[in-house]
């Protein structure tokens, strides 16, 4: 599934495994903010993502949730 994914969908998905809370400078809400441009501008593609984070680790999916909540509060429908 990965070899179909974008250099940042992939990067996403590694950030979500938990990569977030030592990589991004500024925190969840950074990475939110991140998330919505990269979206925005499709330099990531809700679907393929969704695919593949549904194979990802429990705490992956977790995040990915709570991102799509915060997203969807910011009035993106991803």
């Amino acid at each position: 599934m990965r070899r179909d994914l974008k250099y940042a969908e992939i990067a996403l998905l590694e950030l979500l495994r938990g990569d977030w809370e030592t990589t991004v400078d500024g925190g969840w809400p950074a990475l939110v903010s991140a998330s919505e441009a990269a979206f925005r501008s499709r330099k990531i593609r809700p679907k393929y993502v969704k695919e593949a984070v549904d194979n990802e680790p429990p705490a992956a999916r977790a995040n990915y949730g709570r991102l799509i909540a915060d997203l969807h509060r910011r009035g993106l429908n991803v």
